[in-house]
């Protein structure tokens, strides 16, 4: 009960540093001026971020494809092994 009632008040201070945040960017000159010059930066690591996901997939991919290639070997092995003993 103790760790709900933490969790609830930490959701709560989190929601509102996140509101004060967004109102700040978004609700004064200064903060608009900051997120003019901070988002091509911001762009530029959202782009980089999609490279790496990228990538992530493709080595994801590539790992499938020889996790499966194993799991065929092995089976094949196992089928000649039960023939190879079945006929001796």
């Amino acid at each position: 009960m103790k760790d709900e009632k933490l969790l609830i008040v930490m959701a709560a201070a989190l929601g509102a540093v996140a509101g004060g945040v967004a109102g700040y960017f978004l609700l004064t000159e200064k903060g608009q001026q900051s997120l003019r010059s901070v988002r091509p930066r911001l762009d530029a690591l959202a782009h980089e971020l999609g490279g790496v996901q990228r990538s992530l997939h493709g080595v994801t991919d590539a790992a499938r494809s020889g996790w499966q290639l194993l799991d065929e070997f092995v089976s094949h092995t196992n089928e000649h092994r039960s023939r190879s003993s079945v006929t001796h």
